[in-house]
């Protein structure tokens, strides 16, 4: 059974969520595009921590957060959601898991409140996360 390739699929995911094409990712990043066509296929051993890096800068997220997915693997979302000691609305829970969140992204949007009342569909949670995210760019 072949391994799944939850790096690659991350990288791709945050490169399409920039409207990026593979071609500029590995220009910016300063790889070729062969290269970062066997990554985001995993056709390609596991790339050093010096060419992630370069794709993590290239498409402006820490290291960390390009290598999530590939570390926490389809059932550590639930796993890192659990370990946060607060109440996570399903609908909120539901809008991390499609995002692929990190556990300080949930922590935030799950205590933001307006008169005492949060979104209740992922469809808010989306538009206020999105709101979250121009404001402070």
């Amino acid at each position: 059974m072949a391994k799944e390739n939850t790096l690659g699929k991350r990288i791709k995911q945050l490169r399409s969520k920039q409207n990026l094409s593979l071609s500029e990712v590995a220009r910016r990043a300063n790889v070729s595009k062969a290269s970062m066509s066997q990554i985001e296929s995993g056709n390609t051993k596991r790339p050093s921590v010096q060419i992630l890096t370069k794709i993590a800068t290239a498409l402006d997220v820490d290291l960390s957060e390009l290598i999530r997915t590939a570390v926490y693997g389809p059932l550590g979302f639930s796993c890192k959601i659990e370990k946060l000691n607060i109440s996570i609305p399903q609908s909120l829970r539901e809008f991390a898991h499609k995002e692929q969140l990190g556990a300080e992204e949930i922590e935030m949007l799950a205590g933001v409140t307006y008169k005492g009342k949060q979104p209740l569909t992922v469809s808010d949670w989306r538009f206020l996360f999105e709101a979250i995210k121009r404001s402070v760019k």
